[in-house]
C-alpha cells in the first residue's frame, strides 16, 4: 500500500471525524464506544483463532483456513488502528431497509456508469441528497408499496395522474375506458389503467414520497483496497495492481481503464472481489472539473456500509419504533439486541 495513500486517508479520517463531533458530540461518542466495544470482541476472537493457528504451526499441526483468515484479518485490524471510526458516507434512496442487499447487485437506478456494487454512497452530503430528490420525483407511496405513474398506459391518464391526482385520473380513464371501435387498443389500455387506480384508492390511496437520506459507515482500513477509478494503477493498492498485471495492463494506466477492462458487470465485480478489492471510488461530478475533492464510493460487499441513521435519525429508533422490520434471523438484529 503506498505510504502516501495511508497518510491521505489518515488526514482525511481525522477531517471527517472532527466536523462529526462538532455536528454532534454525543451521537459521535456514543458511536465510538460502540465501535470500540464492537471491535474489541471481534478482536478477542480472532486472537483466540490465530494464536491456535500458531499453536498448530509450532506443534506441526495443519492450520484451519478459519485460523488462516483471522490471522490476516488480525493484521488488517491493527494497520487500521489509527483510523478507528471510519469514513461517514451518504446514500440517497426511495426504499426503506436496514442494509445494502449484494442480492440486488446491478439492479439499481440509472446507468451505473461507475460499475456496480452494493450500492453508490458519496462522502459529499449533497450528492446523496439530490440522488434521493431525483429517485422521488415520480413515484408515490402506497399501502402496498410504491407507485409509479409511468407504469399507467394511456398517456393522458398518466399525465392527468402526475398534474391532478388519483381521483382526476380515474374521472378520466372512466372515459377513456369506453370500449371505442374506432380506437380499441387505446380504449383498452385506459380500461387496465383505471383497475389499477382504482385498486389503489382502495388499498387507501396514494401519498408523494421524500424518499430516505441514509448516513454510514465505510471502515478506513479498506479505502485503501477500493479501485480508485481516477489514479493510475502505479499508485493503488497491491490488489488492484496484481489483478491489472494478470490482464497484462500497464500500470501507467488509470483505474478506469482496469473497470472497462474487467466490465461494469456483476461478473466484472465479482472478478474484483475474488482479486481482493474492496470496491470502487470515483470523483463525483462537483469534484471530476478539478481532478480533486470528494469522491463516491462503491462497497461491494453490503458489511462495508453499515447504515447508522436514516433521515437524520439512528437506525436503532426505527427497529425499536417498528417502522423498518427486518427478518428475526437477521444477524443486524442480534447486533442491535432486537431479538
Amino acid at each position: 500500500m503506498p505510504v502516501l495513500a495511508d497518510i491521505f486517508s489518515a488526514g482525511n479520517t481525522i477531517k471527517r471525524r472532527m466536523k462529526d463531533f462538532v455536528a454532534d458530540p454525543g451521537a459521535f461518542l456514543e458511536t465510538e464506544v460502540n465501535y470500540r466495544n464492537q471491535k474489541a470482541g471481534e478482536f478477542n476472537t480472532l486472537q483466540d483463532l490465530a494464536t491456535q493457528g500458531d499453536i498448530n504451526k509450532m506443534r506441526g499441526l495443519p492450520v484451519t483456513q478459519e485460523q488462516q483468515a483471522a490471522e490476516l484479518r488480525l493484521r488488517d485490524i491493527v494497520a487500521g488502528a489509527y483510523n478507528p471510526v471510519g469514513m461517514t458516507a451518504y446514500h440517497g434512496s426511495p426504499y426503506l431497509f436496514p442494509r445494502f442487499d449484494q442480492r440486488k447487485m446491478g439492479s439499481g437506478e440509472g446507468a451505473q456508469a461507475y460499475g456496480v456494487g452494493s450500492g453508490y454512497t458519496a462522502e459529499a452530503r449533497p450528492v446523496a441528497e439530490e440522488y434521493r430528490r431525483a429517485t422521488t420525483k415520480d413515484r408515490f407511496a402506497t399501502s402496498s408499496g410504491i407507485f409509479e405513474p409511468s407504469s399507467l398506459e394511456h398517456l393522458n391518464v398518466r399525465a392527468t395522474f402526475r398534474k391532478d391526482g388519483l381521483e382526476n385520473a380515474i374521472e378520466l380513464a372512466k372515459k377513456y375506458g369506453v370500449p371505442n371501435a374506432d380506437y380499441p387498443e387505446t380504449a383498452a389500455k385506459a380500461a387496465r389503467d383505471l383497475q389499477v387506480l382504482e385498486s389503489l384508492k382502495q388499498s387507501g390511496g396514494v401519498q408523494p414520497i421524500q424518499g430516505y437520506l441514509y448516513k454510514g459507515d465505510i471502515p478506513d482500513e479498506i479505502i485503501p483496497k477500493f479501485l480508485d477509478y481516477d489514479a493510475p494503477l502505479k499508485d493503488q493498492a497491491p490488489e488492484v495492481q496484481a489483478l491489472a498485471k494478470s490482464l497484462g495492463m500497464d500500470l501507467e494506466d488509470l483505474g478506469g481503464d482496469l473497470l472497462g477492462k474487467v466490465g461494469k458487470t456483476v461478473k466484472g465485480t465479482l472478478q474484483m472481489q475474488g482479486a481482493g478489492i474492496k470496491g470502487i471510488r470515483y470523483l463525483d461530478q462537483g469534484s471530476r472539473g478539478e481532478g480533486k475533492g470528494t469522491s463516491n464510493f462503491i462497497p461491494f460487499s453490503p458489511d462495508d456500509f453499515k447504515i447508522q441513521e436514516i433521515n437524520d435519525e439512528p437506525l436503532e429508533a426505527w427497529l425499536k419504533s417498528g417502522r423498518l422490520k427486518v427478518d428475526e434471523s437477521d444477524p443486524l438484529m442480534q447486533f442491535l439486541g432486537q431479538k
